[in-house]
């Protein structure tokens, strides 16, 4: 997974509300599949969550197609920092999985 890591959690929480403001989230409910409707009460809050790696002070927010536009709008005030791609220590149970 590519993600932009940073320092603090609040810098990564930071490109979160960015997308979220840029895609128009929360969303309520909407029409799924043939005319079957999500109750109001389901509420998609956010586009990503912030990632905390398990063991050490780092956060990542996940890079991709949609947020990328997004977070490039916002690429200065951001600080973003290069993309990079997560290794096996940011999901340490996916190496034990066979």
């Amino acid at each position: 997974m590519d993600a932009y890591v940073f320092a603090s959690q609040a810098a990564a929480q930071a490109c979160a509300d960015a997308v979220d403001a840029q895609l128009g989230y929360p969303k309520a409910g909407t029409n799924v599949g043939s005319g079957v409707h999500v109750a109001p009460a389901f509420v998609t809050q956010t586009y990503q969550t912030v990632i905390a790696h398990p063991t050490l002070a780092l956060w990542a927010y996940p890079s991709d197609a949609v947020n990328g536009p997004a977070l490039a709008a916002n690429a200065i005030t951001l600080s973003l920092p290069t993309v990079q791609t997560l290794d096996a220590t940011w999901t340490p149970s996916a190496s034990v999985i066979p």
